[in-house]
Parts: structure tokens; C-alpha cells; sequence
């Protein structure tokens, strides 16, 4: 069985890209929270603070994610290196 090395390529290349968007939402979602609880504890509304933990793990998840589309590049990359030695 021969692996179609262009295929792989694309299909790495497109899946890293996803990820790569995944971490960048969570990223940003972890930002807001944490931008959310410095409003809160600025104006005195400490009731309304979601603890630190959140945005830890919406990090990790996003490191994650990042993890995830390094493998699919590395993937991606030999793929590439096949196809030039073809």
C-alpha cells in the first residue's frame, strides 16, 4: 500500500490550521475572563469574580490545541520531504 504523500500534506496542512484556531478562540476567551475579573475587582463587585482557575485551564487547553498542530506540522513536513525526494 503507498501512501499519497500530497494528500497527507493537505490534509495536515488544513487540520493544523483548525487547531491553531481552536487555541487562538480559547485564548481569547481566557483574556476576556481574566480582563472580566480585573473590571470586577476594580469597581468593588467581588462577587462576580470567576476564579483563576478558569483561565488556567482554558490555557492549558489552548497549549493543548497548540501541541495537537505542532505534531499535524511536523506530520506536514515530512510529507513534503517525501514528496521532494520522489
Amino acid at each position: 500500500m503507498k501512501i499519497n504523500y500530497e494528500s497527507l500534506f493537505n490534509r495536515c496542512s488544513r487540520f493544523s490550521r483548525k487547531w491553531m484556531v481552536l487555541s487562538n478562540s480559547l485564548i481569547a476567551i481566557a483574556a476576556l475572563n481574566s480582563f472580566f475579573n480585573t473590571a470586577f475587582v476594580i469597581f468593588g463587585h467581588f462577587d462576580y469574580i470567576e476564579y483563576q482557575a478558569l483561565t488556567d485551564r482554558l490555557l492549558l487547553l489552548s497549549f493543548g490545541c497548540i501541541g495537537v498542530a505542532v505534531l499535524l506540522i511536523l506530520v506536514s513536513l515530512y510529507a513534503a520531504h517525501k514528496l521532494r525526494s520522489e
